[in-house]
């Protein structure tokens, strides 16, 4: 009786789900394709309501959204998306007492600011580790420079972890820091080496291949998660030498991947990427927590999430192991001439 009772006042009652993402500035791709996962899921689903906000990648918005959404009796939020905002949001979100789903904010560190924050994609410990053993064993490369962007947590948790792991297994790294005010001309001039690794955001990718190509450097280039955006595809459609990065999701990779591809295509007329298959993983891990949270409160809904042990979603299987961080597959993916294709998948068994 008391089961049913606690279903008819779940469909009874609106649940307020807060959208804390860049919908503008310099990662409004991540943003933009991230809501409309959120919201393709969200539409099947008539006791959610979104309360969407744009955070523009800014810190001190994502602080101010997240008051704001205290003050409407928003039960949970999803975002922010980078690794620097994500920490900003934990802090805040600590003192609000609101559980925040992170979908693609990767720094390892980040589920240690608040008990509250609760992730859905893998770390940069695991893609790091990922990416070096692909670099090392798959590609044979022996040699890596790394760029590191010194006041960005994500571009050097990720450059530290690669770095380390690459050096682990015998190969040779030098690490080239950057900043703001770091030159792309002076920067590309320090390629010394045949393969660069750039854990960056993909508007700052861009400019580093196009110069190289200009100045007919020939670099196999590697990425990370940052690069997945269709607009740096389409700044490289005109490069025909091969480039690698890793993600989180590609077309048709599982039975609920296949099902989520078919559905965004009937809808948006074009093929989902990877943050729209991470915005409709976070809304589905968050109905699947209501399911058998206890009631509709912040707490009870973080308590439910940290009680699922495995979870099937269109970007793989999740395994949390009682932990907010859960194991996942990474892919590894091929860019040239501006397309995509899945060069290989790396089992979360076979990340150490």
């Amino acid at each position: 009786m008391v089961t049913i009772l606690i279903l008819l006042f779940f469909n009874s009652c609106k649940v307020k789900v807060g959208v804390n993402i860049p919908l503008t500035g310099p990662v409004a791709s991540y943003g933009k394709y991230c809501l409309e996962g959120i919201q393709l899921r969200a539409e099947m689903s008539p006791e959610i309501e979104l309360v969407v906000d744009d955070n523009e990648a800014d810190p001190n918005n994502v602080t101010l959204i997240l008051k704001k959404f205290a003050a409407e009796s928003v039960k949970v939020v999803i975002g922010p998306l980078i690794s620097p905002n994500a920490v900003v949001a934990g802090i805040e979100g600590k003192k609000l007492g609101i559980t925040i789903i992170l979908p693609a904010a990767t720094n390892s560190a980040l589920t240690k600011v608040s008990p509250l924050l609760f992730r859905t994609c893998f770390t940069d410990k695991q893609q790091g580790e990922a990416i070096a053993e692909f670099l090392y064993s798959t590609l044979d490369k022996k040699e890596l420079q790394i760029v590191a962007d010194t006041g960005n947590i994500y571009s050097s948790s990720l450059a530290l972890y690669v770095r380390h792991k690459f050096a682990k297994l015998g190969g040779k790294t030098e690490l080239i820091p950057i900043g703001n005010k770091t030159e792309v001309d002076t920067l590309v001039e320090k390629f010394t080496f045949n393969t660069v690794f750039l854990p960056l955001y993909y508007e700052s990718v861009k400019p580093i291949i196009v110069k190289s190509r200009e100045k007919k450097f020939d670099i196999t280039f590697v990425g990370a998660d940052g690069w997945d955006a269709p607009e740096l595809f389409e700044a490289l459609k005109n490069d025909s030498i091969s480039a690698y990065f890793s993600t989180h999701y590609f077309m048709n990779n599982n039975n609920a991947a296949h099902e989520f591809d078919s559905l965004y295509i009937n809808k948006y007329n074009k093929c989902p990427n990877t943050f729209v298959a991470l915005g409709f993983d976070a809304m589905n891990i968050i109905l699947d927590a209501l399911k058998s949270a206890k009631s509709l409160s912040s707490a009870d809904i973080h308590r439910a999430l940290l009680s699922i042990k495995e979870f099937q979603g269109v970007t793989g299987t999740f395994r949390y192991k009682g932990k907010a961080d859960p194991q996942k597959d990474v892919f590894i993916v091929k860019l040239q001439s501006g397309k995509t294709s899945l060069f290989t998948k790396i089992p979360a068994s076979e990340c150490k």
